[in-house]
């Protein structure tokens, strides 16, 4: 994979969520574990200085298969995840289709002779299993198949399985993903991923955007006035120990946003 970011991305993914820093703490912490317990067992059976290195070169052993097998197991979770990407990408592409394209498209992918495409997001319910049905009697079918673009509720197949007088196939979004998905082959997955990760940093810098302006200078008169208020509550309450606690916290974050400001000069100058 030759785009870092999109490796790091993955690497954090398959980690929970962790930062690099957190997984290289956890690192040093589970390698002296290792060693501490390793040694208090090989300090059973020889010397103080031979189990040391003992406990060195096991804990070396365990760390190369610990390796191996994240290794193996962070290639699975990859290509799980592009996976999911792809078809995730390719059921958007389906869902807004424009109705004769797909209907064309499903046509040529399965071979029932009466089809009723469907593009929704939400499950099929029953009483869209409903009106299918009655519209197929209508035309006096008695075999058809319904891909849809969602999944069919558990109501919804029921009520297909009961229905006399007509057969009826349900195709879900897995299925028809699964029988398009050669007529999408030119969409690349490294385009996706790129799309993802942009998209990823833009959650991330309105999440921030939304933590700055909770602590923006402009809502420090609006939390001192809270804590204020608070205050005042605590003298005729007989929980006046809480009210005063939740004034302090108010009265601390008034000032941080007050404060937070003044370290934007120092922090660009470290990153410079």
């Amino acid at each position: 994979m030759k785009n870092r970011k999109i490796l790091r991305s993955y690497k954090r993914k398959f980690h929970g969520g962790r930062r690099t820093v957190v997984r290289i703490v956890d690192f040093i912490f589970f390698r002296l574990l290792f060693v501490g317990v390793f040694y208090l067992w090989f300090r059973t059976q020889v010397n103080t200085t031979l189990s040391l290195w003992l406990s060195v070169i096991a804990m070396l052993m365990v760390s190369v298969l610990i390796s191996l097998i994240n290794s193996i197991r962070f290639d699975k979770f990859v290509a799980a995840e592009r996976k999911k990407l792809l078809h995730a990408h390719i059921l958007r592409q389906l869902q807004l289709m424009p109705y004769d394209e797909f209907k064309s498209l499903v046509g040529k992918s399965f071979s029932h002779a009466h089809i009723f495409p469907l593009q929704s997001c939400d499950d099929v319910t029953r009483n869209d299993m409903l009106h299918i049905i009655k519209y197929a009697k209508s035309l006096g079918i008695s075999s058809a198949a319904v891909c849809a673009t969602s999944a069919f509720t558990a109501e919804a197949r029921r009520f297909s399985e009961c229905v006399q007088g007509i057969e009826l196939t349900l195709i879900d979004r897995d299925e028809l993903i699964y029988k398009v998905i050669s007529s999408f082959d030119e969409y690349s997955i490294e385009e996706l991923e790129k799309d993802e990760l942009l998209r990823a940093e833009r959650e991330k810098k309105l999440r921030r955007s939304g933590l700055k302006k909770a602590f923006a200078p402009s809502m420090a008169l609006k939390y001192a006035a809270a804590a204020v208020a608070l205050f005042v509550l605590s003298l005729f309450t007989e929980y006046a120990l809480y009210f005063k606690l939740m004034a302090f916290i108010s009265l601390s974050v008034g000032a941080i946003s007050l404060t937070l400001p003044l370290y934007k000069p120092h922090r660009r100058d470290a990153e410079r």
